[in-house]
Order: C-alpha cells, then sequence, then structure tokens
C-alpha cells in the first residue's frame, strides 16, 4: 500500500476520514506490514501484505463465505497445482485449462467484459474502484486502460482473492491498491472516485440498498459504475429462490438472485440513474436476430432477463 493511498481512507465504522499511521513496515514508499488508527473511535486497522483489512462485525453469511474461500485457497488449489498456478492465474479469463473453465465458467464472462472494456473511456489516471474484484484480473486489465485502480474483496487467498494481485504485479510491472472491505461499507472518502467496475459480484450482497448507497457516496458527480454479469430473475418468486439455494449449495458462496425490480428500486433510492445495456453475449447468442431494429432487440432482452434469469450488463450514473 503506497503511504499516499492512506489520505483516500476513511474509517468504515465511524466514517472520520484521515487515518494515522501508527506502525509500519516501509520499502520504497509501500507499507508492507503496519496499522493505521482512526482518530475518531480508537479502531485499529491492520495491514498485512500490503492490505489493509477493514472487516469487522460481518453478517455470519460473509464469515462463511471467508472461511470457504479462505479454506480452498489454503487447502484445495495446493493439491492441485497443475491447474491452479501463476500460469492459470495469468490467463484469466481467457483460461485454456477445461477442468478450471467447467467450475468457474470463465469463458462466460469473455465478450461483456470486452464490451465493457471497449465503452470505458481511457483511464488518464482516474481512480477506478473493481468491487468483489477477487483474483483482481479484471483489475489488471483495468489498470492497463490508464486506471489508477483499487481493488476490493473479502477474500486475500492466493488463487481466489486479493493476494493474487502480487502475481500481475510481478508480470506486468503495474501496481494497484487492494482492500479487504465489504461493498456494503467501502472504507474510501465521499465523492473520491471517478469510476466503478463489478463484474459477476454484486449478488454475494445481502442488501442491494446499501451497496448503491455506497456507489452513490464514493462516485464523483457525473460519474458511472459498470455493473455486469450478475443474474436478473426470475419472474416467479419460487424459481430465483430455488436458483439462489442451487448457486449457495454449488459454490459454497454468500449467493442471491435479485429481480430486475429489486435493482432499480435499490438504484433509484440511492439516487442514481440507470442504463441497462444489451450484453455482446446476447447478441451473440440471438444470431441473425441482432439485425432486427434495437428497440425490439432491448425489449426481447429485458423479457427474457426477467423470465428466464440472464446476465446482465448495467450502466449506474450519478448525476
Amino acid at each position: 500500500m503506497k503511504l499516499h493511498f492512506v489520505d483516500l481512507l476513511q474509517c468504515n465504522l465511524c466514517h472520520r476520514q484521515g487515518l494515522e499511521i501508527i506502525q509500519d513496515m516501509v520499502s520504497d514508499g509501500n507499507i508492507l506490514q503496519g496499522e493505521l488508527r482512526c482518530a475518531g473511535c480508537g479502531r485499529t486497522i491492520n495491514v498485512r501484505d500490503g492490505i489493509p483489512e477493514f472487516l469487522h462485525d460481518l453478517p455470519e453469511d460473509n464469515l462463511s463465505e471467508i472461511k470457504s474461500s479462505e479454506g480452498v485457497a489454503t487447502y484445495c488449489y495446493p493439491r492441485d497445482p497443475d491447474t491452479y498456478n501463476d500460469s492459470w492465474l495469468l490467463s484469466l479469463p481467457r483460461v485454456a485449462n477445461e477442468k478450471a473453465d467447467n467450475i468457474e465458467g470463465w469463458k462466460r464472462k469473455i465478450s461483456t467484459f470486452d464490451q465493457v472494456l471497449r465503452d470505458c473511456q481511457p483511464g488518464g489516471g482516474k481512480t477506478l474502484l473493481d468491487i468483489g474484484a477477487s483474483t483482481t484480473w479484471s483489475t489488471r486489465f483495468l489498470a492497463r486502460k490508464g486506471y489508477d485502480c483499487i481493488a476490493l474483496d473479502i477474500v486475500k487467498g492466493k488463487y481466489r482473492g486479493l493476494l493474487s494481485s502480487k502475481v500481475f504485479f510481478e508480470h506486468d510491472n503495474t501496481y494497484y491498491e487492494c482492500i479487504l472491505a465489504p461493498m456494503e461499507n467501502i472504507p474510501l472518502r465521499n465523492n473520491s472516485i471517478d469510476c466503478v467496475f463489478s463484474i459477476n459480484s454484486l449478488h454475494h450482497s445481502n442488501d442491494l440498498g446499501k451497496v448503491f448507497f455506497e456507489l452513490q457516496r464514493i462516485l464523483k458527480p457525473g460519474c458511472c459504475a459498470y455493473i455486469l454479469d450478475d443474474t436478473v430473475g426470475f419472474l416467479r418468486r419460487k424459481k430465483k429462490q430455488q436458483a439462489a439455494e442451487r448457486s449457495r449449495r454449488e459454490n459454497q458462496h454468500n449467493d442471491h438472485v435479485y429481480s430486475l425490480r429489486e435493482y432499480k428500486r435499490a438504484i433509484a433510492k440511492a439516487d442514481l440513474s440507470l442504463h441497462i445495456e444489451m450484453p455482446q453475449r446476447y447478441l451473440d447468442r440471438i444470431g441473425p436476430v441482432r439485425y432486427a431494429p434495437k428497440s425490439c432487440l432491448y425489449s426481447l432482452y429485458i423479457l427474457l432477463s426477467i423470465t428466464l434469469g440472464m446476465p446482465f450488463y448495467f450502466r449506474v450514473t450519478k448525476d
């Protein structure tokens, strides 16, 4: 963690700005190990491996997800080094290993992710927050586009969480900050972020309202968030519950399936504007129908998303 990055942080317990470095191991302007202290509430935030840890008072669902994910990183991945290694990490999301792709469905993310990269303007040093960054593979590409990136997640273990960033730093000779914190309580100052990105992550939240309130708080006026690949669905409540339960059982994650109405309500209550984009994956799958009038394609996409449950691409703007 760069020394100057502390100026962008705030306590996510009392929300006071300005954290004091009270103990540190500094190398070339980076805090490798140490502690930050909030002058307001006296809370101490540990910094380990250059990552500040803002995890406190988490709900049981989040704690279970952390325990499961860290267990996979510590015990499962080391048993399969031919699949999970630096080469695999550097290949994301275009993995050649079919075993890994079948588990995570990486290839399904490529077309929409590439679409967002095309839609994003060059960073030019603007600050971007990647929410639910996991292994930070997406953060890596966004940093290459010229953004000063921050990767946020609640999981740290290598090949599963934020420590994976070290592989990208070494290979790409690049750098971005990482924060261990929940997406419902982000330890960044008001109006401090130029862009937010999230792929396949918001469905892990127990409270969409809190997430979008946080986006409204940290985004600068006129800036936007790109949110993609979470599933919207289903029209029938029972079907939605079954999909969420199946995902929790298969992935051991705190998974939810929210309806389009729930997203719209949370975004509107946070005083944000919603723009629903048609994902490239949808356009690729409908074949010749893609040449129909755009209004027809859009209506068909909305209908399919709320009946069948489909990944989406939202652009959310702070006016």
